[in-house]
């Protein structure tokens, strides 16, 4: 579904230098995560035991996504090359299996070196740091921002330089 297991990405990072990453990973990504808000942990683990996560959401079929990296690249062959489309059908070139999310639920485009994304008129609507965005307009995106797609997927927009800085845990 064009997203890739967020461990992978680590040990790939930790073996390549901040220019050999950007190289093999020159776009932007989405950070899958839980949504903030969203969790009740009880025990620490520090001791040994248990951690307990309490999710608060109307359906977990998201949870299949979170801690997986998409990255905004065209699939071969998908129409209209200058849009990475983001929905529920396998057509599209970001899929999220997820029923909260619209079978075309918006779209990602890079105009003059900076990234937008647009909501197209998805039944759940997006979300952009927290605002809900209005069907059709374009928003520019910078690094770190947090869009919520539908009811539960919550993503951090990332460019290559800030997914290497987040795996490598600020070693560079």
């Amino acid at each position: 579904h064009g997203f890739v297991d967020l461990g992978v990405l680590e040990q790939v990072a930790r073996r390549s230098s901040p220019e050999e990453f950007a190289a093999a990973y020159p776009l932007p990504a989405l950070l899958i995560e839980l949504a903030s808000g969203r969790e009740d942990r009880a025990g620490s683990g520090a001791e040994g035991g248990r951690n307990l996560v309490t999710v608060s959401v109307r359906s977990v079929d998201f949870l299949a996504y979170v801690g997986r990296v998409g990255f905004l690249v065209k699939r071969p062959g998908n129409p209209f090359p200058r849009m990475i489309s983001l929905g529920r059908t396998s057509s599209m070139d970001l899929v999220l299996d997820v029923r909260s999310i619209s079978k075309f639920h918006g779209y990602f485009e890079e105009a003059g070196g900076r990234w937008h994304y647009v909501d197209h008129d998805s039944t759940n609507g997006s979300h952009l740091n927290g605002q809900r965005l209005q069907p059709g307009e374009r928003y520019p995106l910078a690094a770190e921002d947090r869009l919520r797609f539908g009811l539960d997927v919550e993503a951090v927009f990332l460019p290559a330089a800030d997914l290497y800085r987040r795996l490598v845990g600020g070693r560079e």
